[in-house]
C-alpha cells in the first residue's frame, strides 16, 4: 500500500515539478543561445576585412548626382559572408566570382563579389564644371559593431583599373576607411545608443583638363562678350545698330545660361559657370547702358568727350569682369589641386 501511494505521489506531483524544471532549463538555454547569437559587448566581435577593385565608372549624371560603377568587393571573414547594405546607392547586380578557404588552419574564408550599382555622388556644384566628383561606396553591416566589425585589410589596398575611360575625367585612386556610425533611439522612456561599422571607399573623379572644360561651357558667353565690342567701331549716332548687336549678345548669353542650368540639379546653390554667366550678363548690360548714355549725351550736349567716356566705362567694366573671372577660376583650381 505505501508503494502504491508513493508511486501516485511521484506521477502526480514530482513528475510535474520535473517537467517545470526541464522547461526552465530549456528557457535559460534559449536565452543564453540568443545572447551568443547576437553578441556580447564584453567579448570580441567578429571581424570582416574588405577592399575593392574599381573596374569601371559610367553614366555620370550631374543633374541627378549619380553614376554607375562596376567593382569587385573582396572580403575575408571567419564566419559566413555577412549581409551588407549599400548605403549610398542601389545595387543593380551581384555575382560571386571566387569563394575559398584561405589560411585554412585559422578558418578564414575569402569571397570576391562583382557588384554593379548606381551610386549617389557629391558633385560639389560650387565649382562646376571645374569640380571633383566625390564618389563614395559605403557598405554597412546589418549587425551592430558589438557583434561584427568591418575593417580594412592590412597590407592590401583598394585599386583602380588602369583602362577606365571617362570622357573629360579621370580616376586614379581609392581611399578606404573603416568607421563606426552611432545613433540613439528612445525605447520605453530610455535613450539607447546603437552603432554600426562601415567600410567607406572614397573615389575622387577629377577633370582631365579643367581650364579647357570650363571654357568649353563658357564659350557661347565669351563669344557674346566679344560681339558687343564690335559696336565700338560704329558711330555713336548709329544707336539702332549698336543696340541690335548688344541685344543679340544678350540673348546668346541668356541661352547659354539656360542650357548650363539644365545640366545641374534644382538647387539654390550657384555654380561657378552660373556666376560667370551672370557676370557676363552684367557686362553686356553695362555696355548697352554706355552706348545709350553716350548717344544721349552726344545728341543733347554735343560733347566731344563722349566717346572717350564711353571707352573708359567699357574698359573699367571689362577689367572688373576679367579680374572676377581670374579670381573664381583660381579658387576652383586651388580646390581641385587638393585632390591631385
Amino acid at each position: 500500500m505505501p508503494i502504491i501511494i508513493a508511486t501516485n505521489f511521484y506521477l502526480i506531483y514530482l513528475k510535474n515539478i520535473q517537467t517545470y524544471i526541464v522547461l526552465i532549463v530549456l528557457l535559460f538555454a534559449g536565452v543564453s543561445a540568443q545572447a551568443r547569437n547576437y553578441g556580447d559587448p564584453t567579448k570580441p566581435c567578429d571581424s570582416v576585412f574588405g577592399i575593392i577593385y574599381l573596374n569601371d565608372v559610367w553614366n555620370i549624371d550631374s543633374k541627378n548626382n549619380a553614376c554607375n560603377v562596376d567593382f569587385y568587393l573582396n572580403l575575408w571573414c571567419m564566419q559566413n559572408v555577412p549581409c551588407l547594405k549599400l548605403i549610398t546607392g542601389d545595387i543593380i547586380s551581384v555575382d560571386t566570382v571566387d569563394s575559398e578557404m584561405s589560411n585554412y588552419s585559422k578558418g578564414w574564408q575569402f569571397v570576391s563579389l562583382r557588384i554593379k550599382a548606381s551610386i549617389r555622388c557629391d558633385f560639389n556644384l560650387e565649382y562646376f564644371p571645374v569640380n571633383v566628383i566625390d564618389l563614395k561606396i559605403i557598405l554597412e553591416s546589418e549587425k551592430t559593431s558589438n557583434h561584427l566589425c568591418l575593417l580594412t585589410k592590412e597590407g592590401f589596398r583598394s585599386v583602380v583599373h588602369k583602362e577606365i575611360n571617362i570622357p573629360g575625367m579621370f580616376v586614379d585612386s581609392v581611399t578606404e576607411l573603416s568607421t563606426v556610425y552611432t545613433y540613439k533611439l528612445p525605447e520605453y522612456g530610455v535613450i539607447k545608443s546603437y552603432s554600426f561599422s562601415r567600410l567607406v571607399f572614397s573615389i575622387p573623379i577629377k577633370p582631365l583638363k579643367p581650364i579647357g572644360l570650363f571654357f568649353k561651357d563658357f564659350l557661347p558667353s565669351l563669344i557674346a562678350i566679344l560681339i558687343i565690342f564690335i559696336g565700338l567701331f560704329f558711330e555713336i549716332a548709329k544707336i539702332e545698330l549698336r543696340l541690335s548687336i548688344t541685344i543679340g549678345s544678350l540673348f546668346l548669353c541668356i541661352s547659354n545660361l539656360i542650357v548650363t542650368q539644365q545640366e545641374l540639379p534644382d538647387t539654390a546653390a550657384i555654380s561657378l559657370i552660373e556666376k560667370i554667366n551672370i557676370a557676363s550678363l552684367l557686362l553686356i548690360f553695362l555696355t548697352t547702358l554706355s552706348f545709350t548714355l553716350s548717344h544721349y549725351l552726344c545728341e543733347r550736349f554735343k560733347s566731344k568727350h563722349t566717346l572717350l567716356a564711353e571707352l573708359l566705362l567699357i574698359i573699367v567694366s571689362a577689367g572688373l569682369f576679367s579680374w572676377y573671372l581670374y579670381d573664381q577660376l583660381n579658387e576652383a583650381i586651388h580646390e581641385l589641386n587638393k585632390f591631385i
